[in-house]
């Protein structure tokens, strides 16, 4: 009866139809917003580099083919550089996977901030030392632990600087790189100058050639791609032959220039 007093059944009736006529309203709406928001879990450093992955692996994959030819260039020995993948790894499990001695630059990729690896491992040193300067003399990696000679130390610097270029070469539709060395480790116990828990986007090539080989490792903390994210994710993407194909025309001109 006191419902009756308040409210006729024509006011309740309204009522009922207004919220019903209202109610699918918040929901389209809220789709819609959904469309137009770009979700990404910054707190997920796999989703970020899984993310990018695309746009990194046409720098990655030109960055080898490059590589290759420069150390063809300055060796006079034929090899092929491939482009293994990559993952994420943080940064003390990556030290921890080295042996001693390795190879290990620690750089800047400016404009990227941070600190970046670039890591060379003993087998890739003294393959290239043997085929440079003759013989097969060079122990380095071997049982016997040891430092790298000035020798080893002279072929690990020109094969860094043969990876500055090509960055610079292959990185150039994503962003200018200006690569700087900061220092140079050969011992991992002594390269502990990142948070250990940094997670990195390691990338991995393998440099053969007839006479043996190695691995080059291109590892870049997630604070320095994360920056850059918007660039990679906007790239377009290409396959492989595509890429092959590309970097295979620059070389060939250069060489008809030359």
């Amino acid at each position: 009866m006191e419902t009756k007093e308040i409210l006729t059944q024509e006011e309740i009736d309204a009522l009922l139809t207004s919220v019903e006529d209202n109610s699918p309203a918040p929901a389209d709406t809220s789709r819609k917003d959904t469309r137009d928001i770009k979700l990404f879990d910054f707190t997920n450093q796999n989703a970020l580099i899984n993310t990018g992955i695309p746009a990194l692996n046409v720098a990655h994959e030109r960055f080898a083919l490059g590589f290759s030819e420069s150390i063809t260039n300055d060796i006079r020995s034929s090899n092929s550089v491939e482009f293994t993948g990559t993952r994420v790894i943080s940064f003390i499990d990556y030290l921890n996977s080295l042996e001693l001695p390795t190879y290990i630059n620690f750089i800047n990729l400016s404009p990227m901030k941070g600190l970046a690896l670039a890591v060379i491992d003993a087998k890739l040193i003294g393959t290239v030392v043997d085929l440079f300067f003759g013989g097969g003399a060079s122990g380095v990696g071997g049982k016997h632990k040891r430092d790298f000679t000035p020798s080893e130390a002279r072929i690990g610097d020109l094969l860094i600087k043969n990876v500055f270029s090509n960055l610079q070469k292959a990185w150039q539709s994503i962003i200018s790189l200006s690569p700087e060395l900061i220092r140079i480790e050969s011992n991992p116990d002594f390269a502990h100058i990142l948070n250990p828990t940094e997670p990195l986007m390691l990338a991995s090539f393998e440099v053969i050639f007839e006479e043996g080989g190695g691995m080059f490792q291109l590892a870049i903390p997630h604070t320095m791609i994360e920056p850059i994210y918007e660039q990679l994710a906007a790239l377009p993407q290409l396959d492989r032959q595509e890429i092959k194909g590309t970097w295979a025309s620059i070389l060939m001109e250069e060489i008809k220039a030359a």
